[in-house]
């Protein structure tokens, strides 16, 4: 569970880039990473279009907000988990 928090923590972090550095080079793993998750999001829960998925560009990606949905609740796993031991 201890490799599994840097790994997510990273995840968040290069998700959340686009929003606060868009149309920089920072963001560049950021867009495909939220690309992927918005492409699987979408197609497991359709009901989150719109809201926590977005379309862009012809495939869907993470909003701000589906970032926080599918990041929060991991992290707060890892953290409960590694707090308990």
């Amino acid at each position: 569970m201890l490799l599994v928090l840097p790994i997510v923590t990273v995840a968040f972090i290069a998700s959340l880039l686009p929003f606060v550095y868009p149309e920089t080079l920072f963001n560049i793993m950021g867009v495909q990473l939220n690309l992927v998750l918005g492409k699987l999001l979408a197609g497991l829960v359709p009901a989150t279009l719109g809201t926590l998925v977005a379309p862009d560009n012809g495939s869907y990606g993470l909003t701000l907000m589906g970032v926080f949905a599918v990041y929060g609740p991991v992290l707060m796993l890892v953290l409960a988990a590694l707090r308990s031991r």
